[in-house]
């Protein structure tokens, strides 16, 4: 019982407002369908109660769509909503830096903005400048680099910040490919012991190999893409 009533408020309740802390449960609202386009909006009256209102014309048989958040994390939603969102613009690039600096995270390292795109295979620029800037740190005499790249990037210097990055566009790439090609090996090994089991047995498997193709179709790209910038 305890195991349905956390599922039920994890999966089913929002916040009244944005930024609140305070969460509602809506019989009904809570079966509105999760789309990147919302549809309608959720607002409360001065007595609390919700109202879901159109924002724009729906069709008679066009489901209802309010989005769930995080359009860049599809293995949130599989492993909180249970559904794999193939229509995802990106997803995380999977790169974690251990202990960042300070200065690292003024620059914008931020693992929710470390996307790559599952169209076309792009890189956030978040991903290029925290990849160049942890590099710089970790390299012997780059602290004139890295110290020239920081104060760029504070200052809004774009042209200098850009000169920084085509320099050392070689390092940066390099470091890219391997962390690519490191979690498609990764990924791969995952995919080949999951055909081990018996989907009959586990019901939801069909639905992680679907996120493992994603996964792996998104990264190939990528490996794609910085191959051919390369050095």
């Amino acid at each position: 019982v305890m195991k349905f009533i956390y599922n039920v408020v994890n999966t089913r309740s929002w916040p009244i407002m944005e930024g609140s802390d305070v969460y509602n449960i809506v019989p009904v609202a809570d079966f509105l369908n999760h789309g990147y386009r919302d549809n309608v909006e959720l607002r409360y009256d001065e007595d609390g109660n919700c109202e879901v209102i159109l924002i724009e014309d729906v069709s008679p048989g066009e489901p209802l769509t309010l989005s769930y958040g995080e359009p860049t994390n599809p293995a949130k939603f599989l492993a909180k909503y249970g559904f794999l969102n193939d229509d995802a613009p990106a997803t995380y690039c999977k790169l974690l830096i251990s202990a960042p600096s300070a200065k690292l995270k003024e620059i914008g390292y931020d693992p929710s903005k470390m996307l790559f795109y599952t169209e076309d295979g792009g890189v956030s620029q978040e991903v290029w400048d925290a990849v160049l800037f942890s590099t710089l740190e970790r390299t012997p005499g780059a602290a004139d680099a890295k110290n020239a790249f920081y104060e760029a990037y504070m200052n809004e210097d774009y042209e200098t910040k850009m000169a920084i990055h085509q320099h050392f566009q070689g390092e940066t790439v390099n470091t890219l490919l391997e962390h690519v090609n490191k979690i498609l090996k990764e990924v791969q090994d995952l995919t080949d012991k999951m055909y081990q089991f018996n989907s009959e047995r586990h019901p939801r498997l069909p639905l992680l190999l679907r996120h493992h193709a994603l996964v792996t179709s998104t990264f190939i790209k990528v490996q794609e893409y910085l191959l051919s910038i390369g050095y």
